[in-house]
């Protein structure tokens, strides 16, 4: 038997005499090169990439691997998961044959979000909104106001939405009892231990 390029050969069971099966793999035989490819999937609708594009690796554990140039996109989705097949191509040796990875690839451009706790965001038939602790005007019952702000949510993590909308930096976003407030209601907030 000749192998179909040259590499390093695999652990194989088989002794010189033994009788192989018909289709039987006898072991695998992986090349030399220090060029890896990484094929994966991509969603429709998450990102359109091309031949040519670049998307970062990172080992399954989120070690950083390196860039990878994309040298084929699939024409087609796939019938079952509406996702299309990619292969990129980079160079690392140190990377085995086979190995799980990480891929990132841009979505789109960055955008400034804001972090807020969940129960920070309210929901009603219009979407999603956030309330503004803002002063209430002179001689008001309560010295604040709660002013309703539209928003969109953008990602989750770790009981925080990612949001952008209606909202500065430095706008105080109602948390524990924002469930309460309606648009333009007087409260007053609580200082101490219980701070709402």
């Amino acid at each position: 038997m000749r192998a179909p390029f040259t590499g390093t050969l695999g652990i194989y069971p088989q002794r010189v005499g033994d009788l192989m099966r018909l289709s039987e793999v006898l072991t695998t035989l992986t090349g030399l090169d220090r060029e890896r490819w990484v094929d994966f999937k991509v969603p429709q609708g998450l990102a359109e990439l091309t031949v040519g594009d670049t998307v970062t690796i990172r080992t399954i554990s989120g070690d950083a691997v390196g860039p990878a140039t994309i040298i084929a996109v699939s024409d087609a989705f796939a019938e079952g998961t509406r996702t299309y097949d990619v292969r990129a191509a980079l160079s690392a040796p140190g990377l085995r044959h086979g190995a799980l990875v990480q891929v990132a690839v841009s979505t789109g451009p960055s955008e400034a979000l804001l972090s807020v706790p969940a129960r920070s965001i309210r929901w009603d038939p219009e979407g999603a909104h956030a309330f503004v602790v803002e002063p209430s005007e002179a001689g008001a019952y309560l010295p604040h106001r709660a002013s309703l702000r539209r928003v969109e949510v953008r990602g989750e993590r770790d009981s925080r939405f990612f949001i952008r909308g209606a909202l500065d930096q430095d706008d105080n976003i109602a948390d524990k009892g924002a469930f309460k407030l309606t648009d333009q209601v007087l409260l007053r907030i609580q200082t101490g231990a219980s701070s709402e």
